[in-house]
This record gives structure tokens, C-alpha cells and sequence, in this order.
């Protein structure tokens, strides 16, 4: 049932802010470490243009995000982050690594 009123609803988003942050987030660090941005490649080949990025997501833990668009592409109209499991990342590797095998000969289907 949806709240009466804005005192009701705004007291439900508080509880389920709060839940979120017990439930979910309570492993998150309080304060956002600075990401460190870093373009560790930016290759193109077949037409396709590949992109790596090193980040720090959280102190200690540095992760990297590929971009792969159309090599002549100025600036997208849309951006689409499509987050791996197991077996999108060895769809990735499989589909990536032939055109790029020099940048992503290090990643291994387990990494």
C-alpha cells in the first residue's frame, strides 16, 4: 500500500535508505577514495577501437574497465556498462582477444 501522505513517505524512503546502508552497503567505506584514473591502453584494429582503464575503487583494490566503440567515433550519444560474470567475461576474451590478443594477453577467463 502506498504511503498516505509526504510525512509517510518520506518516513518509508528513510527506512529503506537505512536498510540499504545496513544491508547492502555496510562494507563500503564511509568516504570515497580519489579513483586515480588511468588509461592503461587505447588501441583500435578491424575498425574497432579498445579501451582500458585503471581505477581505484576503493583503497587497496584497483580495477579496470574496457570501452570498445567504433574506431572513428568522436563522442557517443550512449553509453552502455554491461557488468561480467564468469562466462561474459570469457565471452569477452573470446570475442576481444583475437583483434587485441597483444593488450589482453595477460587476462585469463579466472582473472
Amino acid at each position: 500500500m502506498p504511503p498516505a501522505d509526504k510525512d509517510a513517505w518520506e518516513k518509508q524512503r528513510d527506512g529503506w535508505l537505512q536498510q540499504l546502508g545496513d544491508k547492502v552497503f555496510r562494507g563500503w567505506p564511509v568516504s570515497g577514495s580519489p579513483l586515480d584514473l588511468k588509461e592503461a591502453f587505447n588501441v583500435e584494429s578491424d575498425g574497432v577501437r579498445l579501451r582500458a582503464f585503471d581505477f581505484v575503487s576503493q583503497a587497496g583494490v584497483t580495477l579496470r574497465l574496457y570501452v570498445a566503440s567504433r574506431a572513428k567515433l568522436d563522442k557517443a550519444d550512449l553509453v552502455v556498462v554491461n557488468p561480467l560474470d564468469s562466462a561474459g567475461w570469457t565471452e569477452f576474451l573470446a570475442t576481444y582477444r583475437p583483434a587485441f590478443a597483444e593488450q589482453l594477453k595477460a587476462e585469463t577467463p579466472d582473472s
